[in-house]
């Protein structure tokens, strides 16, 4: 039978640290058979992470992604026009959104790599319908609600990617160090009381996985997860 194991609030490098310089090994050496220390996570995971949640703020503003598009949070590219045009709803005015009259001017200099009387005039056109209109967008631009406007798992994978995070009081380990089947698992054994979450099957998870750019450690990733006592084991 497997054996499965705490998670160490230590990382390996931290428990090394503490041996060089702890008078008591034998008490270290017991305490590092009873919990499962993880690999160290590459760079590269926490790079991927980050732009995953670049990927849920744009979506969780209601963005349109757009390569081109004349705006960028971070390195995912958006639709500046629609972008704008979601303030000017929300508001009801133009001149409340910040910087919609520098990118007019920007669509109207020559010079300017977005510069087209074509591209202005459609986007004029759009504007004056936009504030005919006092139909406001489902989704507000400027206050990203984050447990209606994305996936919760989605959500959660990606904060706990490759940090320990806290969840309605249960201590995650970093995700990226679970194979897709662990996480399936670990994510229907959490205690979120907002929403459920691991709905997804294994498949449906791991292609939000690969949508999300999420990178995992390369080599030993958790295979087993079970919850004892409420307690996470892994192995």
């Amino acid at each position: 039978m497997k054996r499965l194991l705490p998670w160490s609030n230590l990382s390996l490098e931290g428990f090394e640290s503490l041996c060089r310089s702890s008078e008591s090994k034998a008490e270290l050496d017991d305490y590092k058979h009873k919990v499962f220390f993880p690999p160290k996570i590459p760079k590269v995971c926490f790079e991927s992470q980050d732009r995953a949640k670049q990927l849920l703020t744009v979506k969780c503003l209601g963005y349109k992604r757009k390569i081109d598009g004349g705006g960028k949070l971070g390195e995912i590219p958006y639709d500046a026009e629609h972008m704008f045009l979601m303030k000017v709803a929300s508001t009801g005015s133009a001149f409340a959104v910040r910087g919609l009259l520098p990118y007019v001017v920007n669509l109207w200099e020559a010079g300017s790599p977005y510069q087209s009387e074509a591209r202005l005039n459609r986007f004029l056109i759009r504007l004056g319908r936009t504030l005919a209109t006092r139909k406001k967008p489902k989704i507000n631009p400027d206050a990203p609600d984050w447990l209606n406007n994305v996936d919760q798992t989605e959500r959660f994978v990606v904060e706990g990617w490759c940090e320990r995070i806290i969840v309605d009081d249960e201590y995650w380990p970093p995700l990226c160090c679970l194979t897709t089947k662990a996480l399936a698992k670990f994510l229907r054994l959490c205690n979120v009381k907002h929403c459920k979450l691991g709905k997804e099957n294994e498949r449906s998870l791991e292609r939000a996985i690969q949508r999300l750019g999420l990178v995992r450690i390369p080599r030993g990733r958790v295979n087993y997860v079970d919850k004892r006592n409420r307690q996470f084991l892994f192995g």
